[in-house]
């Protein structure tokens, strides 16, 4: 029986191109579609549905990718990554516009004076994306950019976190009235604690990304419907495992600002 395999060795294609070819992707040429089509007929490959399907998340990269392409199962990537020119399926959060609800939201309060606080590196696509929205959605609402501080740039000292330290350094540097914090962290409020700065009378704190513990006070999140992007993802990946020519496409979900304690009007 013929594989994508099988046609890809003949044309001198990839497997994925195959398969995108065979899906009548836009980023497959004309002419190569036409000849994969040709083999595909001469073989007798028939499209059918897939039993098998995968989800990935977390650390990946441009070389796992190609390596499970290669693989010709149905591959649905959660998260916003970079992955290169060819085209992938995946979920992914509307990350500019729940970023700029956060920074609506700031402004409506008065606030001007705005800090990021991320913990991944610049190197790293969400992290790119992070700083750039950032950026852009200051100049956006004419607020002024405090310092864009990573986690990672900072050594650790015996007593203290490296986020804590980088924390205390932004705060005695630039005095933000609001810092939006990736995954907001125990350790942002330790250090505006030390600093004598009562949230959200003296600062406001925003966590851009769930928070998975309790706070005192309770921080303002943005964030995507969990529930709605896990039934997302598993409906998208039924969807491409049961059409074998269901076109591949990067959807987006919404995010939402939750209200909590740690937001309020500026001081």
């Amino acid at each position: 029986m013929a594989t994508l395999k099988d046609i890809s060795q003949q044309v001198g294609v990839s497997v994925s191109a195959v398969s995108l070819a065979l899906r009548d992707h836009p980023s497959i040429g004309q002419e190569t579609r036409k000849r994969i089509w040709d083999v595909k007929k001469k073989l007798g490959y028939e499209l059918k549905s897939k039993s098998n399907g995968i989800i990935v998340s977390g650390a990946y990269d441009g070389a796992a990718h190609r390596i499970l392409t290669s693989l010709g199962i149905p591959l649905l990537v959660c998260g916003n990554y970079q992955l290169g020119p060819e085209p992938w399926a995946s979920c992914e959060v509307d990350l500019i516009e729940g970023m700029r609800l956060m920074m609506q939201r700031l402004t409506e309060l008065g606030h001007e004076r705005i800090g990021l606080l991320t913990c991944t590196p610049e190197g790293v696509e969400f992290g790119h994306q992070l700083r750039q929205n950032y950026l852009s959605l200051v100049a956006e609402f004419q607020r002024h950019s405090v310092g864009i501080t990573c986690e990672r740039d900072y050594e650790a000292s015996p007593d203290q976190s490296a986020l804590q330290q980088a924390t205390s350094e932004l705060l005695k540097r630039e005095r933000p009235s609001a810092i939006v914090a990736e995954r907001g962290n125990l350790d942002v409020l330790d250090q505006c604690a030390r600093q004598g700065l009562r949230v959200p009378q003296d600062i406001s704190l925003v966590s851009l990304g769930a928070v998975m513990y309790e706070t005192r006070p309770t921080l303002a999140t943005v964030e995507a419907d969990p529930v709605d992007l896990g039934r997302g993802i598993f409906e998208k990946l039924q969807r491409m495992m049961a059409r074998p020519d269901y076109l591949i496409t990067r959807e987006h979900f919404p995010m939402r600002l939750i209200p909590g304690d740690s937001l309020g009007p500026i001081a």
